[in-house]
């Protein structure tokens, strides 16, 4: 493993700034060192996987007009790790406050990185330029300043992007968003997106399929969508997002921009609410065939308080896409079950629904761990075998719900006992199949 070190000033060229070990106390000056990331990339030994690049927490770079290729020389293996570190102790870590390299117009990278404390700053864009490009941003900052900018392109064949308390600071106006597309996945844990208001993600439905997961994220900048532009078409790659515990705008349009008719199309965020109470109940599901949002006005009076004391329903609409071939589904929040014990394993739904339903028009389905192979999971469903027969409805129930008191209410039973299961947080999966119908699912699943 080479070490190679970067700060301002210096003139290090071929080898002068690569060292066979990790170099401690102040920081190399002269030709100990190169003067920029991009020069080190040149070292006549240029780095090999697992060595590391330290960059003094005193450089600064502008690199003027040019687009600054960062062409990192790792394809496959382990990273290259590029990290900031405290310029009078340079085997010290540390976290840039300011820009550390700024170019006028974009950077664009290929190749595996691992960036760490670095801020970067650019005026048009940050693009991944070569397919299946690896990068990770640890405690790092990407920022844009010029009205036309894109804080983050990952539009390159099966590249890949994680973002760790990284934030991204972007100008808002028009289509300037993270761009994502073309078989790519971007991860980010926690961070912070500032200056973008209107849309955080764009991925036009032509650039291929992708994977998107926010966990913990400041979004509340963004007061119009955080995804668009994915299509509605069904022949549009398959996209998928997945959101929990992020920071959203109380005014925020919504989670999706289009409708949705593709079966590879899903975002499902968790928790995700403002600074009020609503983070800890917010839940929104949007796939073919329906969406899911919490219902604060309307729930079982027997349903278990949120800390806030905000007891909730999750309120489903199906479109005219739901049917008994490709119901629209979604799981149920999760709950510790003591399966093992005799007298708790019943599991239990909660419905209100205006429309009479049938056990081919809504069912539920559970997967949990076998009571004596425990590594082994059993599945469950009330679903109708015969799919075609309407005349199974489902058992009623007379418990209260508050705001509505005449529509129907129903409950769902999975019996564990015939297949006997073991203390766990079973997963149980919710199917509505009936078409452009409003029903009302209580989150508390029932033990008895």
């Amino acid at each position: 493993m080479a070490f190679f070190y970067v700060k301002t000033g210096t003139t290090g060229t071929a080898d002068q700034g690569r060292y066979a070990s990790q170099q401690t106390g102040a920081f190399p000056t002269g030709t100990g060192a190169y003067p920029t990331i991009t020069a080190a990339f040149g070292a006549s030994t240029v780095p090999a996987a697992g060595d590391t690049i330290s960059v003094s927490s005193s450089h600064t770079h502008d690199y003027g007009a040019a687009n600054v290729d960062w062409s990192c020389p790792i394809t496959t293996g382990a990273y290259l790790s590029i990290v900031l570190v405290d310029d009078a102790n340079c085997d010290e870590s540390a976290i840039a406050t300011s820009w550390v390299e700024d170019t006028t117009w974009s950077y664009r990278i290929l190749g595996r990185a691992a960036f760490y404390g670095i801020w970067f700053k650019a005026d048009t864009s940050f693009v991944t330029n070569g397919s299946q490009s690896q990068f990770v941003f640890d405690q790092c900052t990407l920022e844009v300043t010029a009205t036309n900018d894109t804080p983050l392109s990952i539009i390159s064949r099966d590249s890949a992007a994680l973002l760790i308390n990284t934030d991204i600071i972007g100008v808002s106006g028009g289509d300037k968003t993270v761009r994502i597309g073309d078989g790519c996945k971007f991860e980010m844990y926690g961070g912070s997106v500032t200056g973008i208001t209107d849309t955080f993600i764009n991925a036009p439905s032509n650039y291929g399929g992708i994977t998107v997961k926010l966990i913990g994220v400041d979004l509340s900048s963004i007061t119009g969508h955080i995804v668009e532009n994915i299509g509605n078409a069904v022949s549009d790659s398959a996209c998928e997002f997945t959101m929990s515990g992020c920071r959203v705008n109380s005014s925020l349009t919504g989670f999706w921009e289009e409708s949705i008719v593709n079966g590879g199309h899903s975002l499902v965020a968790s928790n995700c609410g403002g600074t009020t109470a609503a983070g800890e109940y917010q839940q929104h599901v949007t796939r073919r065939g329906g969406s899911v949002d919490e219902e604060t006005s309307i729930y079982r009076d027997g349903s278990t308080a949120f800390p806030s004391t905000q007891k909730i329903s999750l309120k489903c609409i199906s479109t005219a896409d739901a049917s008994i071939s490709t119901p629209f589904w979604f799981d149920a929040p999760t709950r510790y079950a003591e399966l093992s014990s005799i007298s708790t394993d019943l599991l239990r739904i909660f419905i209100l629904s205006s429309a009479a339903l049938t056990d081919s028009e809504v069912w539920a389905e559970a997967v949990y761990p076998d009571g004596t192979t425990k590594q082994l999971y059993n599945f469950l469903s009330n679903r109708n075998p015969d799919i075609f027969d309407t005349s199974g409805t489902l058992t009623t129930n007379t418990e209260a719900w508050t705001g509505r008191t005449a529509e129907n209410r129903y409950q769902i039973d999975l019996d564990t006992s015939g297949d006997a299961g073991a203390d766990s947080v079973p997963i149980i999966r919710l199917y509505v199949a009936k078409a452009s119908a409003t029903i009302y699912f209580c989150p508390t699943i029932g033990l008895s």
